[in-house]
């Protein structure tokens, strides 16, 4: 099962072979036939030997600084700030605990049976492909500021939903019944899990009356009915709901907080300094998916579904004020009219200063 992963590593690999070489790195080496011929197979365009010569004007300028000198730069620093802090956010909006814990945000909805279960979890991961394909196709028709900041309202209402839905589910648990074997005190079935207890609810009937037990103990066997335990979540009406909303959120994190941080993080750093943002960018992305995940069964022990989810989508609130006023449009610019953008914003004319050099050397 596991050789089956080699697959898409396989399709990558092919397409691989027919990717052109970065045309500003061809500029920046002095192959200036081959980084236009490269940048007409990007864009399908027979004009771009101005941009070709802006590329090397700006490498050759920027070659005379040292990488650490230009983080002395308020725009580069800018910079780095955004494309980290895009990474960070996206993260922080929850994606990975849905993608990595499915099977235990379905356990926590309340469902048993199996074969529902692993069907159910196949959807997250259609959903997630769909929608990315449809960012893919409007990022440079929608623009990443206003795509990304799209996406990020409906995250917020979707994780808002969710965390209602979960809401609903907790207040909608089966009864424990009265006078029966119960070992642990519990009105219903949240309450005897919130209690790190067990709950044994029927086999037949979900939302018929059971019993809460101690979590080491076995639920009792009887001749009437076979009962299930219950450890993380308890059955519902509001399971569908659960899952329905699950899938918006995915619907709406997919286009844009999926994509749009990627595309930000390869456009707008400095030659030099391209790839040790992008890097530190990676990095910020996996150290924040790793806090996260380890964060999140934890969250939803102390908070239940409901608080977690509403949690992140506080923090999904916080995030878009601040993409808000930290974006700008980057669409249709080329790597070197997105320096000026940042370096006119914060005002340290670092652009005027690289490219003071070559100008002085003409002077006789």
């Amino acid at each position: 099962m596991l050789g089956v992963a080699m697959v898409p590593a396989i399709v990558q690999l092919v397409g691989l072979l027919f990717l052109p070489e970065s045309p500003k790195w061809l500029a920046s080496n002095g192959q200036a036939a081959a980084a236009e011929q490269a940048l007409r197979s990007l864009r399908g365009s027979e004009d771009v030997e101005a941009d070709v010569a802006e590329m090397q004007q700006a490498a050759e300028a920027e070659s005379k600084l040292q990488s650490w000198t230009l983080l002395r730069s308020p725009g580069v620093r800018a910079e780095l700030r955004l494309g980290l802090g895009l990474q960070i956010l996206q993260q922080l909006g929850g994606i990975n605990t849905v993608m990595y814990y499915t099977p235990a945000i379905l356990e926590l909805a309340g469902f048993r049976d199996n074969r529902t279960a692993l069907l159910v979890a196949m959807l997250p991961a259609a959903v997630n492909s769909v929608g990315t394909l449809i960012g893919m196709w409007q990022i440079d028709k929608c623009g990443r500021r206003k795509l990304l900041l799209g996406s990020m309202a409906c995250v917020i209402v979707a994780l808002t939903l969710l965390g209602y839905a979960f809401h609903l589910a907790e207040a909608d648990s089966p009864p424990v019944a009265v006078g029966t074997a119960s070992t642990c005190p519990a009105p219903d079935c949240s309450t005897c899990l919130h209690q790190a207890c067990t709950f044994c609810g029927s086999a037949d009937d979900p939302m018929a009356a059971g019993i809460c037990i101690a979590a080491k103990e076995q639920c009792p066997a009887t001749a009437e009915q076979q009962l299930h335990p219950y450890t993380s979540g308890c059955p519902s009406h509001y399971n569908w709901l659960i899952i329905g909303t699950l899938m918006l959120y995915l619907a709406a994190f997919s286009p844009g907080m999926g994509p749009v941080p990627w595309a930000v993080n390869a456009e707008i750093y400095p030659v030099q300094l391209r790839g040790l943002g992008g890097g530190a960018a990676a990095t910020c992305n996996w150290i924040t998916n790793a806090v996260v995940s380890q964060t999140f069964l934890t969250l939803i022990q102390h908070l239940g579904g409901s608080g977690t989810f509403w949690l992140y989508a506080v923090i999904a609130l916080a995030g878009a004020v601040w993409v808000y006023f930290a974006l700008p449009e980057t669409n249709g610019m080329s790597l070197e009219e997105v320096q000026d953008l940042f370096h006119a914003k914060f005002g340290d004319g670092s652009r005027l200063m690289l490219q003071q050099p070559a100008s002085v050397e003409e002077e006789p």
